[in-house]
């Protein structure tokens, strides 16, 4: 979906998980949330996103995770939004 106003309004404000595109459509950042469209508001203010998608899910932590891993089987990395700091190790 195209990151504007108006279709982020369609989207409701519950929990799930978000996967965020730059213009090329390649994945910026996959990550969970308890309120899709204020999340969705966040990332229109940020302009870093041009799409998205979005599953609602109360296991949003659960379904992050997956994609993630989804994601890191097959790029071998996470997207760049979700690199963690070495810091935390």
């Amino acid at each position: 979906l195209e990151m504007s106003p108006e279709v982020i309004a369609s989207v409701p404000d519950c929990e799930g998980v978000l996967q965020l595109f730059d213009a090329r459509k390649e994945v910026l950042q996959i990550s969970g949330t308890q309120t899709l469209r204020q999340a969705l508001l966040g990332q229109l203010a940020a302009g870093q996103a041009a799409y998205f998608l979005y599953e609602e899910d109360s296991m949003y932590t659960k379904r992050e995770s997956e994609l993630l891993q989804h994601y890191l089987s097959q790029h071998g990395r996470l997207p760049k939004g979700n690199d963690l700091s070495d810091d935390l190790f």
